[in-house]
């Protein structure tokens, strides 16, 4: 009894870390399931800041027909500083402020250069 007890746990445990596994492959820079995690040496480039924060909270004011463009890197770096600025004090966006991990992720940004790709130590 005991030993059918121990391999039926043994499997549930190794069932549940393939579903684990599994589960959250290519699925890290959603941006339904949130910001992606930085780790250690590394900055988010532009595409990443655009699908995590620009495309969700700028880009309807700030597109094309907008003063500031953001929907190119060229003119997004180009007011790289001005935006860390207004994201950081809560100025922009006008609808309520970013999350911290979004706000993190537009100071990674900047504050690394403002990149176009992403920079990997």
């Amino acid at each position: 009894m005991i030993q059918q007890m121990q391999k039926y746990l043994k499997s549930s445990a190794l069932f549940f870390g393939v579903i684990v596994a599994v589960g959250g492959c290519g699925q890290a820079n959603d941006p339904r399931l949130g910001v992606p995690l930085l780790h250690a040496g590394e900055v988010p480039g532009y595409q990443t800041v655009k699908t995590f924060v620009f495309e969700p909270h700028c880009i309807r004011c700030h597109g094309n027909d907008g003063g500031v463009n953001l929907e190119s890197y060229q003119n997004a770096k180009r007011f790289a500083n001005a935006i860390k600025r207004d994201v950081v004090f809560g100025a922009m966006p006008p609808s309520g402020g970013l999350s911290a991990e979004q706000t993190a992720l537009v100071v990674s940004w900047v504050d690394g250069g403002a990149p176009e790709t992403d920079q990997l130590p």
